[in-house]
C-alpha cells in the first residue's frame, strides 16, 4: 500500500476504468481501477481515493488478466464472525487478451480489510463484458 496526497492519480491515464463507492456513511473511500492505457493494453491496477483526506492509495494489483468494462459490485459481508461493518468488492467479466481477444466470465472478491483478492466461481452465464 502506498499513499499519494494532493497529487494526481497514481495509475496514469485510464480509459474504460471502473469504480465503486460503498453505500456507507462510515466508509469515505472510492475504489477504482482496470481499463485501457494509451497503448491499448488492458490494466489490472487497483486504487482507492479517500474523499475525506484527498489521498490516493495504490492497492494490491488484481491477479487476473487486465481488462476493460468489468462489473464492479460492493458487497456488505454477512457472517457471524463480522462484528463491525465490513465490505468486499466483487469484480468480474470484462474483456481483454488471453490467447487473443476475448470476453471473460471469471469472478473475484477484493477484501478491503486485508487488501487481498480471492477468485470465486465463474459467473454462471456466457462470457461478456459488464
Amino acid at each position: 500500500l502506498s499513499s499519494t496526497v494532493g497529487k494526481s492519480f497514481p495509475g496514469g491515464p485510464i480509459s474504460f476504468g471502473y469504480g465503486v463507492v460503498l453505500n456507507s456513511a462510515q466508509h469515505s473511500k472510492a475504489y477504482l481501477g482496470f481499463g485501457v492505457d494509451s497503448t491499448g493494453a488492458r490494466l489490472s491496477g487497483w486504487y482507492s481515493f479517500d474523499m475525506g483526506t484527498h489521498t490516493w492509495d495504490t492497492l494490491s494489483t488484481f491477479p487476473g488478466p487486465g481488462r476493460r468494462h468489468p462489473a464492479v459490485v460492493p458487497v456488505k459481508k454477512k457472517s457471524p464472525s463480522v462484528r463491525e461493518e465490513e465490505w468486499e468488492i466483487h469484480v468480474g467479466l470484462g474483456d481483454g487478451y488471453v490467447s487473443g481477444f476475448s470476453n471473460f466470465d471469471d469472478w473475484w472478491s477484493y477484501d478491503i480489510t486485508s487488501d487481498s483478492w480471492t477468485q470465486l466461481s465463474d459467473f454462471p452465464s456466457s462470457k461478456r463484458h459488464h
